[in-house]
């Protein structure tokens, strides 16, 4: 549900890691209200995306400080210049 991300602000830490999740991350992860307060994202070993999906860029994670988005299926580089303060 599009709206339960969203309404997510406040969240902090969020780690959904190997349960074999597929396919597209939501659109409502490029909203630049979304995520305010996200520091921490790992996702790894899952299959999201494919060979021609890359992963949405996290506009409104300005306060990421670590993010693991490896073992999964996105394509090309995820823009550097929005993670400034982030280690991989």
């Amino acid at each position: 549900n599009i709206d339960a991300w969203a309404n997510m602000k406040d969240l902090r830490i969020l780690q959904l890691n190997e349960n074999n999740f597929t396919g597209k991350i939501p659109d409502i992860w490029e909203d630049p209200s979304c995520f305010t307060n996200l520091e921490y994202l790992s996702i790894h070993n899952n299959s999201f995306g494919d060979s021609t999906y890359s992963m949405p860029v996290m506009i409104g994670a300005q306060n990421l400080e670590a993010l693991d988005l490896s073992d999964n299926k996105f394509s090309g580089e995820y823009p550097m210049t929005y993670l400034s303060n982030t280690t991989f």
